[in-house]
Protein backbone atom coordinates (compact mmCIF):
# COMPACT_ATOMS: atom_id res chain seq x y z
CA UNK A 1 0.00 0.00 0.00
CA UNK A 2 2.94 2.37 0.60
CA UNK A 3 4.06 2.20 -3.02
CA UNK A 4 0.52 2.79 -4.24
CA UNK A 5 0.22 5.78 -1.87
CA UNK A 6 3.35 7.33 -3.36
CA UNK A 7 2.12 6.62 -6.89
CA UNK A 8 -1.27 8.20 -6.20
CA UNK A 9 0.48 11.43 -5.21
CA UNK A 10 1.76 11.79 -8.77
CA UNK A 11 -1.84 12.00 -10.01
CA UNK A 12 -2.22 15.46 -8.48
CA UNK A 13 -4.69 16.94 -6.03
CA UNK A 14 -7.88 15.86 -7.81
CA UNK A 15 -10.01 12.94 -6.68
CA UNK A 16 -9.14 9.62 -8.23
CA UNK A 17 -11.45 6.72 -9.06
CA UNK A 18 -10.46 3.20 -8.06
CA UNK A 19 -10.21 2.17 -11.73
CA UNK A 20 -7.88 5.10 -12.45
CA UNK A 21 -5.76 4.15 -9.43
CA UNK A 22 -5.47 0.61 -10.81
CA UNK A 23 -4.33 1.97 -14.18
CA UNK A 24 -1.90 4.45 -12.62
CA UNK A 25 -0.32 1.81 -10.38
CA UNK A 26 -0.35 -1.02 -12.91
CA UNK A 27 -2.41 -3.29 -10.67
CA UNK A 28 -5.76 -5.00 -10.99
CA UNK A 29 -8.89 -3.19 -9.87
CA UNK A 30 -9.25 -5.62 -6.95
CA UNK A 31 -5.68 -4.99 -5.73
CA UNK A 32 -6.10 -1.22 -6.11
CA UNK A 33 -9.43 -1.22 -4.22
CA UNK A 34 -7.91 -3.23 -1.37
CA UNK A 35 -4.94 -0.86 -1.13
CA UNK A 36 -7.20 2.20 -1.31
CA UNK A 37 -9.32 0.93 1.55
CA UNK A 38 -6.18 0.18 3.59
CA UNK A 39 -5.04 3.77 2.99
CA UNK A 40 -8.46 5.13 4.02
CA UNK A 41 -8.31 3.06 7.22
CA UNK A 42 -4.84 4.50 7.90
CA UNK A 43 -6.22 8.05 7.34
CA UNK A 44 -3.93 8.59 4.36
CA UNK A 45 -6.78 8.95 1.86
CA UNK A 46 -10.18 10.59 2.05
CA UNK A 47 -13.08 8.72 0.51
CA UNK A 48 -15.13 11.08 -1.66
CA UNK A 49 -17.68 8.39 -2.55
CA UNK A 50 -17.72 4.60 -2.77
CA UNK A 51 -15.08 4.46 -5.53
CA UNK A 52 -13.59 7.96 -5.47
CA UNK A 53 -10.62 8.92 -3.29
CA UNK A 54 -8.43 11.94 -2.60
CA UNK A 55 -5.00 12.31 -1.02
CA UNK A 56 -5.03 15.29 1.40
CA UNK A 57 -2.68 18.02 0.12
CA UNK A 58 -0.11 17.83 2.92
CA UNK A 59 0.11 14.04 2.63
CA UNK A 60 0.28 14.29 -1.18
CA UNK A 61 3.26 16.63 -0.91
CA UNK A 62 4.96 14.26 1.52
CA UNK A 63 4.32 11.29 -0.76
CA UNK A 64 5.69 13.24 -3.74
CA UNK A 65 8.89 13.89 -1.80
CA UNK A 66 9.21 10.14 -1.20
CA UNK A 67 8.72 9.06 -4.82
CA UNK A 68 11.51 7.07 -6.37
CA UNK A 69 12.06 6.38 -10.04
CA UNK A 70 10.94 2.80 -9.41
CA UNK A 71 7.53 4.01 -8.15
CA UNK A 72 6.26 5.77 -11.29
CA UNK A 73 7.13 6.43 -14.88
CA UNK A 74 9.23 9.61 -15.21
CA UNK A 75 6.58 11.30 -17.37
CA UNK A 76 4.06 11.23 -14.51
CA UNK A 77 6.27 13.05 -12.02
CA UNK A 78 6.42 16.83 -12.32
CA UNK A 79 9.84 18.40 -11.82
CA UNK A 80 10.17 20.17 -8.47
CA UNK A 81 10.36 23.52 -10.31
CA UNK A 82 6.82 22.94 -11.66
CA UNK A 83 5.34 22.00 -8.28
CA UNK A 84 3.41 24.71 -6.48
CA UNK A 85 4.55 25.94 -3.08
CA UNK A 86 1.28 27.29 -1.73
Amino acid sequence: AATIFRQLASAGPDSLAAAAAATLTGTSLQVAQHALHQLVNANLLRPQSQNLFQVPELLRRYAMSQLSHADVAPSTVRPRSEQTTE
